[in-house]
Formats: structure tokens, sequence, C-alpha cells
């Protein structure tokens, strides 16, 4: 009985090509390729490319992020809102992105983010951007489809989307037992090609925290392993907090405020009164024997951090 081999795109897509140039190899012949083009021995790892962020230490890039909340906090407004300051080249936490073409993929409640959109854009006093596409077809398609996601990778390369938001992920997993490693594993594999699809660019989940909110994300810990960084948003009376609860590239940054404004039909997500990248610029009050820091999180409850100094120098937050 013959060998039954999967398809080289399916162990090494990036030497997919090999069977056509060489189809008299076998499957350890080619998978043998693909290894020793993957080894770096040394110094030979320097050549490989360093971690590239949109924003430092929130938005890594050629990543998967996973944004979540429980229901009604805002992470559809935290999404939309990236969206389409990323396609109109807009500004997220002090950092100018530069625009690049972005596919919101919508699974639930495409007229509510209809009415967002609006507000987004009289809110800027602005048209929506031509590079921000909505994609709502229903049913939502399904990362559990091969066919599906292969239709999807086909659009955002099309599109030659940086961004591609996928609203959200219980709604695209639907019949996934999301506890379960071995459901999720393949969905995980799915994420991975959608986000090479994207040649560099960013894919955000958009996800739910379980039942327990302080125990992070929902489903399988499989998701929060394959995931490059998470963030977890908290608030209510239209303040949010978002807040990196998992990196694999870098730091966790100091917790982002944000404010839902109330606009029109529906609301608007205003970006940080005092960011990570505004406060880094901003010097410490300095009197003769006291240093007062203005730290967001504890202003944001009238409080004030006073630390006594025995020298006195130029220190920076």
């Amino acid at each position: 009985m013959s060998e039954t081999r999967p398809l080289p795109s399916q162990v090494f897509p990036e030497v997919a090509t090999v069977e056509e140039v060489a189809p008299e190899l076998t499957y350890s012949e080619r998978l043998d390729m693909a290894w020793n083009a993957a080894t770096y021995r040394g110094a030979e790892v320097l050549d490989l490319p360093p971690q590239r962020w949109l924003v430092q230490d929130w938005l890594p890039l050629d990543a998967v992020v996973a944004v979540y909340s429980p229901p009604g906090v805002g992470k559809s407004f935290y999404a939309l809102t990236l969206a389409l300051e990323w396609a109109s080249g807009g500004w997220w936490l002090g950092t100018q992105l530069e625009a690049a073409p972005v596919l919101y993929v919508a699974g639930e409640r495409a007229t509510q983010l209809r009415d967002r959109a609006e507000a987004w854009s009289n809110g800027h006093g602005k048209p929506l951007p031509d590079r921000w596409t909505l994609l709502a077809p229903r049913p939502a398609p399904q990362l559990t489809e091969p066919l599906a996601v292969s239709k999807l990778c086909e659009r955002v390369r099309a599109t030659g989307s940086k961004l591609v938001v996928l609203d959200t992920y219980a709604m695209m997993t639907l019949g996934l037992e999301e506890n379960s490693s071995k459901d999720t594993g393949p969905v995980l594999e799915n994420l991975s090609k959608i986000r090479e699809a994207t040649e560099g660019g960013l894919v955000l989940v958009v996800h739910h925290s379980g039942k327990d909110s302080s125990r992070g994300l929902r489903g399988s810990s499989a998701f929060l392993g394959a995931v490059d960084l998470t963030i977890s948003l908290e608030g209510s009376e239209g303040q949010i907090r978002a807040r990196v609860e998992k990196s694999n590239a870098g730091s966790s940054p100091m917790p982002e405020w944000y404010k839902l404004e109330p606009l029109g039909e529906s609301a608007v997500l205003t970006s940080p009164t005092f960011s990570a990248r505004w406060r880094a610029s901003l010097p410490i009050l300095i009197t003769r024997d006291w240093i007062l820091w203005l730290k967001m999180e504890t202003l944001m409850r009238g409080c004030l951090l006073v630390y006594k100094v025995q020298t006195l120098t130029e220190i920076q937050l």
C-alpha cells in the first residue's frame, strides 16, 4: 500500500513549490529540505528579522492579537476604532499610523457597526476611509471550515489588508468545543494562515472573557498560548481600561484609559487623554523635598502619588 503523504503546503507553505520543481523527491526528502532551510547556527540567528511594532508594546506586527472583555464593556468599539484609525492614517496611543487597507469581518451586529462607523465619521469630521472594508456575510465565515478560511485569505490578499479584525471569535467558531485543545488546534492553524495572508500585518480577534473575568479570556489555554498578545478591557459608565495581559514580544506597558462619548444613535471611543507615549515626555513635578507623580491609574480615582526624596535630580516618567 502506498504511503499517504500530506501536501507540502500543509506542512511547510514556504516551500510549497518544491514538489513542482522536484517531483521525484519523497515527502521525507522535502521535509529535510524545509528544515535545512530553517536551521540557523550561532550568529546566523541574527539574520532573522527583529520584531516589528505598529504601536510599541501594544500592537505587534506579523502577529495574532486577542482583545477580550465581558459583554457590554466596548471591545467592538475598541476594534472598530483601531480599524478606522489605521485605515485613515490616524493616531493610536500617541503614534501616527501609516494608512493601510483594513478588513473588518463582522460575525454579528452589522447594523450596530454601521451606526458606530457613522458616529466615528461625524465625531472626527471626516468621511469613512476607502481603505476600510466591512465584510458581513450571513452566515459568518467559520474558522473551522478550510474553504471559508481559504476564501477569506484570498479576500485579504486581494484587498492588501494589513489588519484583519474577526468580530467575534464565538460567532466564527460555531459548534466548537472552546475548552478542547484538540478542537482549538485547527482554528489556531487557520488564524496563522490569515496572518500570513496579511504579509506582515496583524490579525485582531475579538473574544469574550470567561464567566469569571479575573481568569482571562474564555476557552482552551491553547488559544492563550498561541496568540502573540492579549488585551483585556474592563470598565463601566463609559470608562474603559485597556491592559496588556500577555505578550510574547515585549514588556507589559501601563494600562491605558478610554472613554465612550455618546454621539447620535451610537458613541465614539476617544483616545487616551494621558497615554504612555505622551507620559514619556512629561517631567515629574519636583519641589524642594517632594516629587508629585501624576499617574493615570490613580489620577482617575482623584489621587496623587507623593514621594519624599533625599536628593533632587531631573527625573523623567
